[in-house]
């Protein structure tokens, strides 16, 4: 639910805070958004690589610690190319995060429980896309702020890193293949 919450936050607030605090047109801030999304993207495979090597805790547990330090210089650098850089590191790490918490939440299940545990993992991340957009747009309301987006995505970030830390069961089961 938590690193949801810090993501749908950026995801719904980003260009708004690119518009206002970095002067960028609607589009422009948009693309830079982007940057995020297609770091994601390109990450997506070495995550699961990196999971499988070294397991879906540990990667997920790196993930979350490389977004809040990807997240906390944007509220001190106005820099334009330095945000897109930070935008691309935090996608590289939100690809471990992303990537690997579906299939730790089913190797919680007992393989008659797939279907229960599959939705509440839907369950809270689309709690939190609900949830998330609203809350932080309240607190833009009260401070007439935007680089509050990511002190409050970062806070986001810790609580679900500190979630993990609780976490420890999930990683992949080892299988022994028997050659004849």
């Amino acid at each position: 639910f938590f690193w949801f919450c810090g993501f749908n936050a950026i995801e719904t607030f980003f260009t708004s805070f690119a518009t206002t605090n970095l002067g960028l047109e609607a589009g422009a801030a948009a693309g830079m958004l982007t940057y995020f999304s297609l770091a994601l993207v390109a990450f997506a495979i070495p995550a699961g690589i990196l999971a499988t090597r070294f397991g879906r805790r540990r990667m997920i547990l790196i993930g979350l610690g490389g977004i809040i330090a990807a997240f906390t210089p944007v509220l001190f650098v106005s820099n334009k190319a330095m945000i897109q850089v930070l935008m691309i590191v935090a996608g590289a790490f939100w690809a471990l995060v992303n990537i690997n918490s579906l299939p730790m939440v089913v190797e919680l299940a007992h393989a008659d429980r797939i279907g229960s545990f599959t939705g509440y993992y839907y369950f809270f991340s689309f709690s939190a896309a609900i949830v998330s957009p609203t809350l932080f747009g309240l607190i833009h309301d009260l401070t007439k702020e935007y680089n509050n987006l990511f002190v409050y995505s970062a806070v986001a970030f810790l609580l679900a890193f500190i979630c993990m830390l609780q976490v420890k069961h999930g990683e992949a089961k080892q299988v022994t293949v028997i050659k004849e």
